[in-house]
């Protein structure tokens, strides 16, 4: 087998390419990680508006209301030694945004 002669120049300018491509895609998924991440904070924001407004609204289906909605605001995993992800809400082992046991949804 040839060896091939290497231009380090070439080498240089090939690499310098490489990471001004890595670089625009680091900034455009930042970009996408920031749009989504208020998107979510909107979303939560306004699940807890809801709350609030039927927490107060004198309907018999009050408790069912909230408590669907209060499912639908992420609490964060409880770290076990036994298990290694447990639900805040029912303590059933998790794995998933969703406990599967209670349906809570959940943050890691």
């Amino acid at each position: 087998m040839p060896f091939h002669k290497i231009d380090p120049e070439e080498e240089i300018r090939k690499a310098i390419k490489k990471n001004l491509e890595l670089a625009k895609e680091i900034e455009k998924a930042d970009a996408e990680y920031k749009e989504l991440k208020a998107r979510k904070e909107n979303t939560d924001k306004e699940i807890k508006k809801a709350i609030e407004y039927f927490n107060g609204y004198g309907s018999p289906y009050d408790e069912l209301v909230i408590g669907i909605l209060e499912k639908q605001v992420p609490k964060k995993v409880i770290r076990t030694k036994t298990i290694s992800q447990a639900c805040p809400v029912c303590k059933s082992a998790v794995n998933w945004k969703y406990c599967s046991n209670c349906g809570q949804r959940l943050t890691y």
